[in-house]
């Protein structure tokens, strides 16, 4: 399980949470007040959350030397490092394990200190390895929220514009979408159309 709102915000609705990527949540019985994109996740699972910060806050704060890490990165088949660095870059390469980072005393120590249950073990692996991706889905999240605010004329000739493809200004003239979200939707209007769209609007 990908738990892509761990860094967003939250609020729990009965037997369950409602958790928003874009963090522009609100505290309702419904998710009608949740904008952006939202899932539910059971209680038990966002009970985990402070220990799944602690340890990836851990990896965060914590280096490791070169001859230390070099072993485990070698025996990986993983570029070897000549310095310090945190343990968030090491464990974030793809061939690197939450079992390899244990080999490590530091790592090994935390984990026994907290008594961390297997779930927090996973999802913390998972938390650092899609980190990349959660983000990015964050970003898009937030990205659609404010096209959502931008809206067009309802008059508005597409065909003045001259950078766009001749997809997009035939489907845009015909559909007339309402704001820039929903031209971001339509299917033969690329990212470059919206940019391009965005900057004619003086955005």
């Amino acid at each position: 399980l990908i738990i892509p709102g761990l860094f967003a915000n939250s609020f729990t609705n009965k037997n369950s949470v409602v958790v928003n990527l874009s963090g522009n949540c609100f505290p309702s019985h419904s998710h009608s007040n949740c904008e952006g994109s939202s899932l539910s996740l059971p209680l038990e699972i966002i009970l985990l959350f402070p220990s799944i910060l602690s340890f990836v806050s851990f990896f965060k704060k914590t280096s490791v030397k070169p001859d230390v890490i070099n072993p485990i990165l070698k025996q990986k088949n993983s570029s070897e490092v000549s310095q310090s660095l945190k343990l968030y870059k090491v464990f974030s390469r793809p061939n690197v394990t939450l079992d390899d980072m244990t080999e490590l005393e530091s790592v090994k120590r935390f984990v026994s200190e907290n008594s961390f249950s297997p779930d927090v073990l996973e999802q913390t692996e998972v938390q650092v390895k899609y980190s990349g991706y959660i983000e990015k889905e964050k970003a898009n999240a937030k990205k659609l929220n404010n096209l959502e605010n931008i809206k067009i004329p309802s008059n508005f000739n597409y065909s003045k514009v001259q950078s766009l493809s001749t997809e997009a200004t035939q489907k845009l003239n015909k559909i007339k979408p309402t704001t820039l979200s929903q031209a971001s939707r339509i299917s033969g209007v690329s990212p470059n159309d919206i940019s391009v769209l965005m900057v004619y609007m003086g955005r």
